[in-house]
């Protein structure tokens, strides 16, 4: 029986659900239950249905965000300009769920062809472990993300918490009263709040939302990282061919030159389906990565015109967050657009 989950263990690392495992459960998370050998049946409306939802209570919380932007800006700019870099990302957010669920049939089109080409070219074959160090280290950059998404996420309910349990602590000198301003995204609602279970609803709902965004967030992004990573791989893969059988004289048979430029057609297909599904993502990213930048530094210059040096630790993250996102997208796009040339 050892023996047995040894050598299952040790199999995982030559089949490519071992590359795309946590991508297919973000993916099934949100509705998309995506695979890596020829699908039966096509994603349909009611797939979409969840993204969509969740797409729609993100643009509730955004509008909250912006009533809070507005009720802060002549008393707190600092804050205002912290919830409107949250919001910023919140948009960002949204447009990655949106984009993704509307390019979905392309996405499991590219994963159907990768499955395909790694059991013809990659499975078991002499030399790809050289060639497949990218796909490892990615592995190991999704991971550092996943991480990143999720302490950032507990950090923001953390924070809440800490909040939330100073005041029930005190609950006797307030008598039995309580902040409910005190929410876990910078947001305003536009009616009081009468009561404990509303709020611990509303809280609850914030929670759910925040982690939603967290899944978009690291789906996209790893996602197209593995993606132009394992395209990447296939584009080596098919240098290496060529290159030995130039060098066994092997070119001369016509179905292997064949055969050659049709593995080079379609990862050429692969990379057209990666630019549809990215190019509005990628854009976006971009521009509004851009924006947050501008909002953390006038946030920055906020933070130090008025003495918070202490707190200027989290505009700096955001613009440094905001900075890394771009580089992440422009790298990984630029070395699948030299390996094809």
């Amino acid at each position: 029986m050892q023996i047995k989950v040894v050598e299952n263990l040790t199999l995982t690392k030559h089949d490519i659900k071992y590359f795309f495992k946590e991508n297919l459960k973000l993916l099934s998370k949100i509705g998309f239950k995506c695979s890596l050998t020829k699908k039966s049946e096509k994603f349909k409306f009611h797939h979409k249905i969840p993204t969509y939802i969740a797409n729609f209570c993100g643009l509730i919380v955004f509008a909250l965000q912006i009533y809070f932007v507005i009720d802060k800006i002549q008393t707190n700019t600092v804050l205002a300009m912290q919830s409107l870099s949250y919001a910023v990302i919140n948009v960002q957010s949204i447009l990655k769920g949106f984009m993704t669920a509307n390019s979905i049939e392309n996405i499991q089109q590219i994963f159907e062809n990768l499955g395909i080409f790694w059991q013809k070219y990659m499975s078991r074959k002499p030399g790809r472990e050289l060639i497949l160090d990218r796909a490892y280290k990615t592995i190991s950059l999704c991971k550092f993300f996943f991480v990143m998404a999720i302490v950032c996420y507990f950090l923001f309910v953390m924070q809440f918490l800490i909040k939330f349990s100073i005041q029930y602590l005190n609950r006797e000198a307030t008598n039995h009263t309580y902040d409910f301003s005190n929410t876990v995204d910078l947001i305003k609602y536009p009616f009081e709040i009468p009561n404990l279970p509303v709020y611990f609803l509303l809280i609850s709902v914030e929670i759910n939302y925040l982690f939603v965004c967290i899944v978009f967030w690291c789906n996209t992004d790893s996602l197209f990282v593995t993606l132009t990573s394992h395209v990447y791989v296939q584009f080596k893969a098919l240098k290496l061919d060529t290159t030995l059988a130039f060098n066994n004289s092997m070119l001369k048979e016509r179905s292997i030159l064949i055969d050659m430029v049709n593995r080079h057609r379609e990862l050429l297909r692969m990379c057209y389906l990666i630019e549809d599904t990215y190019s509005p993502i990628i854009f976006s990213t971009t521009l509004l990565s851009a924006l947050n930048m501008c909002v953390t530094v006038y946030a920055v210059r906020e933070y130090i015109d008025k003495g918070y040096y202490l707190e200027m630790g989290i505009p700096l993250f955001l613009f440094i967050g905001a900075s890394l996102q771009i580089l992440f997208y422009c790298i990984f796009a630029e070395s699948l657009t030299d390996e094809t040339r």
